[in-house]
C-alpha cells in the first residue's frame, strides 16, 4: 500500500524489442516484462507499442494497473511462451489490480489466472492462442 513515500503513484513504461534494459521511464522503458515485474515501486505500468511482443508473463501486485497505449489501432502484445516464467499466464493478478488495452496472445497457459483476485477490472482486452502448452 502507498503511504505518501516517494513512490506514491508512480508509472513505469516497458516496450518490446528494444535492446538496453532501461530503467522504466519513458524515454528509457524496460524492454522486458521481466524487469518490470522485479521493480516494485510502480502502480501502473504503461505497456508501450511494440511490433515485438513483451514474453514471459507478469505477475500483478494488489492495487496495480497494466495499460496498454495502443498504436493506429494495434494493442501491444504481452505473451509467455514458457511454463517457468509465472507458470506459463500471459498474467497473474492479486488482490485489486486493472488489466486495460491489452492483447495477450499464444501463452502457454491461461491468459489471465485471477485466482487470487478481488476487484479485478479487464477493460478493452484480446485474448487470443491461449493454453498452448
Amino acid at each position: 500500500m502507498c503511504r505518501k513515500s516517494k513512490d506514491c503513484g508512480k508509472t513505469k513504461y516497458v516496450q518490446g524489442g528494444l535492446s538496453y534494459e532501461g530503467n522504466g521511464s519513458k524515454k528509457r522503458p524496460y524492454n522486458s516484462l521481466v524487469f518490470a515485474q522485479q521493480d516494485k515501486s510502480w502502480e501502473t505500468l504503461v505497456v508501450l507499442p511494440s511490433q515485438v511482443p513483451l514474453d514471459f508473463g507478469i505477475k500483478m501486485r494488489s492495487g496495480t494497473k497494466l495499460i496498454g497505449e495502443s498504436c493506429n489501432g494495434n494493442k501491444p502484445i504481452i505473451t509467455n511462451t514458457s511454463s517457468e516464467s509465472n507458470s506459463g499466464f500471459g498474467v497473474i493478478t492479486h488482490g485489486n489490480v486493472t488489466i486495460k488495452n491489452i492483447h495477450i496472445k499464444d501463452t502457454w497457459s491461461s491468459a489471465i489466472n485471477y485466482s487470487d483476485s478481488c476487484n479485478l477490472s479487464v477493460c478493452n482486452v484480446l485474448i487470443t492462442g491461449y493454453n498452448q502448452g
